[in-house]
């Protein structure tokens, strides 16, 4: 099945949750890479939407990792990119207390050489 709306799309990943199909598509460009776009699909109406996850337990954090079984995915984030991220929230966003107290706890022990840190939630 190709649901992507991309006429080039060089692949794509499928998942299901209850009410919407969740994509991946590869779409390459012009300089040879690829580059990834999260598609959602409306059940009922079959209709393919663009759209991007974040975490707003964590101040809007993107969420580039792929969504399993039962409406629960999985994010991982090199440490210096999540920093950068963190950086950037808390500069642009203003997160309210609660979230930029977390936000500055994980920038706090982080080092930008660190392992990819995982996140894991419920949609």
């Amino acid at each position: 099945m190709i649901f992507s709306p991309f006429p080039n799309s060089a692949g794509q990943i499928l998942r299901e949750l209850p009410d919407y199909y969740f994509g991946i598509s590869y779409v390459k460009q012009g300089n040879g890479e690829y580059k990834s776009y999260d598609v959602l699909i409306d059940k009922k109406t079959l209709k393919a939407s663009l759209f991007e996850l974040t975490n707003d337990y964590y101040g809007g954090i993107p969420i580039n990792g792929i969504i399993g079984s039962w409406g629960m995915f999985s994010s991982s984030l090199p440490a210096f990119k999540l920093m950068e991220e963190i950086n950037k929230i808390l500069k642009e966003n203003k997160p309210d207390i609660d979230a930029k107290r977390k936000l500055q706890n994980i920038l706090s022990q982080l080092h930008e050489n660190n392992n990819d840190v995982m996140f894991v939630g419920r949609l």
